[in-house]
């Protein structure tokens, strides 16, 4: 503003040289500020710029869900199968005859005898008896196992199954006998006295051999 210019305060602000510079001075600093912001947000990333949205996959591009298909099952080991014995035919004698198994050794029943039965086992009823005493002949050249001798008595005409007792004077078999031995073995049954007239004696020692039957009276 010039002092010696009366007609100074009376011009408007634009037509002010002084006024005109600082105005042109605001002008140019806000283009600079605008310019430089400008490029700041050119150059950097939009705090307010949304992240790119995660791909949708759709059913068709999905990988197809395994089947998890039942493990196999093992099949069962075979059974062994375990052969049935076969029966051997029996061999039949009289009580007072040998039977003979055709291996070299021959049974016999060598004596009967009618006793009072004594019963120390279960089930087992005292009453009267016969002891049956039968033997065992190897006339083989190898040693003859008796470990599975059995003896039965069955009597009457019917051929009840006589109950075996413990007592008087029973005896198991030898439970072997050696080649041109005999081994016997003392048994009791308890047979009425009035059904003694029909008696069988069956024997056996091993399934592998026939087993014996001796029929008739039984006398003692």
């Amino acid at each position: 503003m010039n002092p010696d210019d009366p007609t100074e305060g009376h011009r408007p602000w634009w037509r002010r040289p002084a006024l005109l510079g600082g105005v042109a001075v605001v002008v140019v600093a806000i283009a600079v500020w605008a310019a430089v912001v400008s490029g700041s947000d050119d150059d950097g990333a939009s705090p307010t710029a949304s992240a790119t949205p995660p791909s949708t996959v759709t059913p068709s591009t999905m990988a197809p869900e395994t089947s998890l298909a039942p493990a196999p099952t093992e099949a069962p080991a075979p059974t062994e199968t375990v052969p049935t014995p076969t029966e051997q035919p029996s061999v039949t004698a009289d009580l007072d005859q040998a039977g003979d198994l055709g291996n070299g050794v021959q049974v016999s029943v060598t004596r009967t005898q009618a006793v009072e039965g004594v019963a120390r086992g279960v089930g087992e009823v005292s009453g009267p008896a016969l002891r049956v005493t039968i033997e065992v002949q190897n006339d083989s050249k190898d040693t003859v196992e008796l470990r599975e001798a059995l003896a039965t008595v069955s009597y009457g005409d019917d051929q009840t199954p006589a109950a075996d007792l413990s007592g008087p004077g029973a005896r198991a078999m030898p439970t072997s006998v050696t080649a041109g031995e005999s081994a016997s073995g003392r048994y009791v049954f308890s047979v009425p006295t009035d059904e003694r007239d029909d008696v069988q004696v069956r024997f056996t020692y091993t399934t592998d051999a026939p087993a014996v039957i001796f029929s008739g009276p039984a006398r003692g």
